[in-house]
């Protein structure tokens, strides 16, 4: 093998384990709470937030248990978002590209091998107008005790729009 090869097959390994340990440090950084927003997550959990109108089902509950390896999941109604004279089809388009998951105050990238269990574009047409849901799964290895989620996401105005909720894994 000659000296260039040799030097791109090492940049490549080198590449794959800072990766792999930034991979790692990213997934350990959301596998818990930071104690001192466990206060807060105390509160979510005795009175949880309502929800906002462009949040449908939400898996687990507000205030809820759900088993260690499970998905976490938000309905999103980007119609709910939806202002007068704009086109449904660019907003969810939108929605779908600016949605943000965020564990333990850590954002995930929509599309990692950590995260998505399952997403789902679903559309009908009522009243002469398109209308739907996006839905967002998300399977984070989370350890046991107290966590919160947030959906974060934006309308063609980047007017923000969120949801926080806390649960247990248990």
């Amino acid at each position: 093998m000659n000296i260039r090869k040799r030097h791109a097959v090492c940049a490549g390994l080198i590449t794959i384990v800072i990766l792999a340990v930034l991979y790692g440090i990213s997934v350990g950084q959301i596998r818990s709470l930071d104690s001192r927003l466990i206060p807060t997550a105390e509160a979510m959990l005795a009175k949880p937030l309502d929800k906002p109108e462009f949040i449908g089902y939400i898996k687990p509950p507000p205030g809820e248990n759900m088993p260690p390896g499970e998905a976490i999941c938000v309905q999103v109604f980007p119609g709910e978002m939806m202002k007068p004279g704009e086109l449904y089809e660019e907003l969810e388009q939108h929605v779908w590209y600016n949605t943000t998951f965020i564990i333990n105050n850590h954002p995930l990238p929509l599309f990692t091998p950590l995260s998505v269990a399952a997403t789902a574009w679903l559309r009908e047409i009522v009243d002469g107008q398109a209308t739907g849901v996006i839905i967002f799964c998300y399977t984070p290895d989370l350890a046991i005790g107290t966590h919160i989620a947030t959906v974060r996401t934006s309308d063609l105005s980047n007017q923000e729009y969120l949801y926080s909720w806390a649960f247990r894994v248990e």
